[in-house]
Formats: structure tokens, C-alpha cells, sequence
């Protein structure tokens, strides 16, 4: 009888302090285009788009494979 892995996870609470104003608009847009990946993908899923499409589609509006994957 095969066991099943158990998944474990993390959680980070903090304050982020950024002095340069540069940096950190560039973080807030990174973040402003991984949330609406998510919403995309969110919309992608319910309107039953197969998964490479959806990836693909992803991939192209935020233009990192990694965030698109995780979104």
C-alpha cells in the first residue's frame, strides 16, 4: 500500500519596506499583472479553455512562464 505524500506549506507575514520609489513601482506591477492573471485565468477556466491554451494565452499577458503557471 503506496503512502500518500503530505503537502506542507508557508506562510510569510512581514512588512516590506521600500525606499526607492523605482523599485517599487516596479513591484507593484508586477503584482498588478499577476492578479489579473489570476483573474484571467480564473475567467480562462470557466469558460472551459483546455489548459495550453489557457497557459499559452497567460504566458503572453504577463510574460513570465513561472507566474503564469502558479496563477
Amino acid at each position: 500500500m503506496a503512502r500518500k505524500t503530505q503537502r506542507e506549506y508557508v506562510a510569510v507575514n512581514g512588512k516590506l519596506l521600500i525606499t526607492d520609489k523605482v523599485a517599487e513601482g516596479k513591484l507593484l506591477h508586477a503584482m498588478r499583472l499577476f492578479r489579473d492573471a489570476v483573474k484571467m485565468a480564473h475567467h480562462l477556466i470557466k469558460v472551459r479553455l483546455d489548459w495550453n491554451n489557457a497557459e499559452r494565452r497567460l504566458t503572453s499577458y504577463i510574460s513570465n512562464a513561472h507566474y503564469a503557471h502558479s496563477a
